[in-house]
């Protein structure tokens, strides 16, 4: 099955590509310079876009290309508020995935989705290419919706009639739980932007707690020092009707 030439971009075929509606997911390519690119109309028909053939840029010259790349389609970058895991920054706007260990199992999940604030759009990219493995599997949420509202129906309904919660426990900074993936709600991407070294620990409350309420009104203080953070999102967003938050469901679980 082909998809159509689009301008600036000459088709790539990459293996275990999947055709959804008789559209490639991902839509890949390779750079064609004498051509002009479509790349929201690309992103909109096809969900992921793969772009190979540009060498190994570094973490910096990747960040200047993106923030460039979504400045002229009008975006501004995501902030990360509530980041409930470890990232390091390698660029501005550039994170690593994840810091947990190798061993823990990450489930398919949309960024940042059971959160009321979450990004447009995400861009990946590797550092060091693996000779086998590290591949980081993506899934088609359109078709992950319309396979399950076939298989349970009644079950879609409900979770647009209801929606979805979310509640989050933040540890306080110096804990020693864990599962390999430390956070507190201090951090600079959870609740501590604007955090201050010297800050006593009522500033640092007020701080985050302001912080807190740009996602939701719902939180509170445990008697561990702990915060707890609940967020309601619509399982269906009403601008995206086709669209199912599947993963607020099943990623706790995993």
């Amino acid at each position: 099955m082909s998809t159509p030439e689009v301008p600036l971009f000459v088709p790539l075929e990459l293996p275990n590509a999947r055709y959804f509606h008789g559209k490639a997911f991902p839509r890949s390519s390779q750079l064609s310079v004498e051509e002009g690119a479509k790349l929201t109309r690309l992103l909109q028909d096809h969900g992921a876009v793969v772009f190979r053939g540009f060498g190994h840029a570094s973490a910096e010259t990747f960040s200047k290309l993106v923030i460039a790349a979504e400045e002229a389609r009008g975006n501004k970058p995501f902030e990360q508020i509530g980041l409930a895991g470890k990232r390091l920054t390698k660029a501005p706007e550039v994170f690593s995935a994840n810091e947990g260990p190798r061993t823990r199992r990450f489930y398919q999940h949309n960024e940042y989705a059971r959160y009321t604030h979450f990004p447009g759009f995400i861009h990946f990219y590797a550092t060091v290419t693996a000779d086998e493995g590290g591949e980081s599997p993506i899934a088609n949420s359109l078709e992950i919706y319309e396979r399950v509202k076939e298989e349970l129906p009644e079950f879609v309904e409900e979770l647009a009639k209801r929606g979805l919660t979310m509640r989050q426990v933040y540890p306080p900074a110096g804990h020693n739980r864990g599962n390999g993936n430390y956070f507190d709600w201090t951090q600079e991407y959870c609740f501590g932007q604007k955090i201050l070294p010297e800050d006593d620990e009522p500033t640092r409350r007020l701080k985050a707690e302001e912080q807190a309420r740009r996602l939701t009104p719902h939180f509170k203080w445990l008697d561990d020092g702990s915060l707890e953070v609940i967020q309601d999102v619509p399982a269906v967003p009403p601008d995206k009707p086709r669209y199912l938050w599947l993963p607020p469901i099943k990623e706790p679980q995993g």
